[in-house]
This record gives structure tokens, C-alpha cells and sequence, in this order.
């Protein structure tokens, strides 16, 4: 059955209807509400720094290697369906679908689900990725001696892993993923 949208005129179908919600959805998954602590769609740019400036300009989300923990004052990027990425800042809105995104991603990275990420799970999620996660990285933000290359990119995701996992205790906890996991205070 056929139709006409009311303001573009042109035609669209059931099929199409449904390939829009689909989208919308995705877009759901893959662009979590803002929140003090923000995770940025992986499918779109995110600067991978341990800086707390905006280092790679200032519409570029500064996250950590997993998109999470994003710089509250460089923002996030949210992917729609019309599948362009949009920026936006400063990452202040609803904290419980923050968690909720982050906790979902969490949980993708994590796929044996014992709770903690694993340097294997980490690299296994960053290379299932459609844009290479190296591409992300602030090359100035590296220590010395250490170049971006595709040569050095298992000593890179060792250090980026070691900057996710703050207790040093070999896997990265929810909170170290992002901070909006952190158990709450009593």
C-alpha cells in the first residue's frame, strides 16, 4: 500500500515505515541520552585522550577507548536515523538513560558476563567496530616513544586499557567504563 508523506510528497511504503523504525531504534541503542558522564555513539568521531581539554577540536567528544566516559564539556556525538552523526554539549541530560546505555554497552563489551572486561573481550569489541578504533586515538595524548601505527597497536591497546583499568587489577570494572555505573554512595 502505498502513501504520500504530508510534507515531502513523495511516496513511501509499509516496508520503508518499518526500515525507519528499525533505524529509529538503532539510533536508540547507539546514541545514549547525555549524562555526567557521557558515552558517544561508536559509529561516529570521539577523540580517545586522557586530557581533560577538548584536544581534538572542539565539536570532538575526548572519551575513553570504549566511547565512554566521555569529557563533559567537549560533549557527545548521537547518531539518528538518518544516519548522520549530530554533536551536541555539554552532555547534561537524562542520567538514567545514561546509565542504562552505558550499563548495555558494559555488557556488549563483556560477553562472557562475569561482570569485568577483559583485555581479550576489549579488543575483540574494538575490532568488531565499522570504523578502526585506532583512528580515534590522540596521537599527542600517547606516552613518549609511542606511535600510532598499525605495528604498535597491541602496545597501544595495552596502554588504553591500563588507563580504563584504574585499580590496576586486570579488567575493567562498570565504574571504570564509565562513571555513571559507579555504585551509589551510601
Amino acid at each position: 500500500m502505498n502513501a504520500s508523506h504530508p510534507s515531502e510528497g513523495t511516496p513511501f511504503t509499509v516496508v520503508g515505515l518499518g526500515i525507519v523504525v528499525c533505524l529509529f531504534t538503532l539510533g536508540l541503542v547507539l546514541s545514549p541520552a547525555p549524562a555526567t558522564a557521557c558515552c558517544t555513539s561508536v559509529v561516529c568521531e570521539y577523540c580517545v585522550s586522557g586530557s581533560n581539554n577538548c584536544v581534538c577540536g572542539a565539536a570532538e567528544p575526548v572519551c575513553n577507548v570504549a566511547g565512554c566516559n566521555c569529557n563533559v564539556q567537549c560533549g557527545m556525538n548521537t547518531f539518528n536515523t538518518n544516519l548522520k552523526c549530530y554533536f551536541s554539549t555539554p552532555c547534561d541530560g537524562d542520567a538514567a538513560k545514561e546509565k542504562a546505555a552505558a550499563k548495555a554497552r558494559f555488557d556488549e563489551i563483556d560477553t562472557n558476563h562475569d561482570s569485568k572486561i577483559s583485555s581479550d573481550e576489549l579488543s575483540a569489541w574494538l575490532h568488531k567496530q565499522k570504523k578502526p578504533w585506532m583512528g580515534h586515538v590522540d596521537k599527542k595524548s600517547l606516552p613518549a616513544g609511542l606511535t600510532a601505527t598499525k605495528a604498535n597497536e597491541a602496545k597501544i591497546l595495552k596502554y588504553e586499557f591500563d588507563q580504563l583499568d584504574a585499580d590496576h587489577n586486570g579488567s575493567i570494572s562498570p565504574e571504570e567504563l564509565d562513571k555513571s555505573l559507579a555504585a551509589p554512595k551510601s
